[in-house]
């Protein structure tokens, strides 16, 4: 597993309900990484039970597999009937035109760590009807399979609905990949198999245009931060200290080194 550290990441999206600034980044040596992010929404059922309903968005994305944490102790997902079984059909809607039309790795959820985080692991789809609303740059309405842009420019993919145990408390959701510290070993071997499959949106790019396959090392984990109701449902969340750890305002690049193994050899 590689770790990339000392990356710097922007101030923009990381708070409130706005969408992580989505999009696809690049290092001087030409590697590429997605950031990834999200929004949410607050909503209260006929039976009145708050519910959290956390939307991933991504950069324009044709298809994906990636696994999303959650506050076990504070959120469960609708339906919720225990670890170690797939994740209930009330709990995620998937945004047309996307869905999993071959659930050969149904998502999961996975019991909480030692960090208290419980995870739907693998949640699978791609572009499966079809294309209407915003098309991608270079892209046809009428084209099959082409990916499609919402105002904010990334792809809504699927929404996640959780039961709110604990309305009071803020609560912090992440789409799990690399950070400042580089992939946490905890979530390694969930990150191992993710991928994201975007568009270039990016002129200066010779793959402008293409659609580019991800893997799990090359998504940045996305954070998603609800505040609780003792904030009014609004406000500034404290981020985690993974995110400070790399956080320089108004900077948006990404530093790579190698692996860490390479690294120890390079110092020996």
């Amino acid at each position: 597993m590689s770790y990339r550290n000392g990356f710097l990441i922007g101030l923009a999206g990381l708070f409130g309900a706005t969408s992580a600034d989505a999009a696809i980044i690049s290092s001087a040596t030409g590697r590429r990484a997605i950031r990834t992010g999200g929004t949410y929404q607050i909503r209260t059922t006929t039976r009145g039970q708050r519910q959290i309903i956390i939307t991933i968005d991504p950069s324009i994305t044709t298809a994906f597999r990636v696994d999303v944490s959650y506050p076990s102790n504070l959120v469960a997902p609708d339906g919720f009937a225990g670890f170690g079984v797939g994740l209930p059909s009330t709990a995620i809607e998937y945004i047309p035109p996307y869905g999993n039309p071959k659930p050969l790795i149904p998502a999961t959820l996975t019991a909480p760590g030692k960090g208290g985080d419980g995870v739907i692991s693998n949640i699978e789809g791609e572009i499966v009807g079809p294309v209407t609303g915003f098309q991608a740059p270079g892209t046809m309405p009428d084209l099959a399979g082409a990916p499609i842009a919402n105002p904010a420019g990334g792809s809504n993919l699927f929404n996640l609905i959780f039961d709110d145990r604990a309305p009071e408390q803020d609560k912090v959701f992440k789409i799990l990949g690399f950070d400042a510290r580089g992939i946490d070993p905890a979530n390694a071997g969930q990150v191992s198999d993710n991928f994201i499959d975007a568009v270039i949106d990016d002129p200066t790019d010779p793959l402008n245009g293409q659609v580019f396959h991800f893997s799990g090392e090359d998504i940045e984990q996305g954070y998603i931060i609800v505040p609780g109701e003792k904030n009014g449902g609004v406000g500034q969340v404290p981020l985690p200290s993974a995110i400070w750890g790399g956080l320089v305002v108004g900077a948006v690049v990404v530093g790579w080194h190698a692996k860490r193994r390479k690294m120890s050899a390079e110092c020996a």
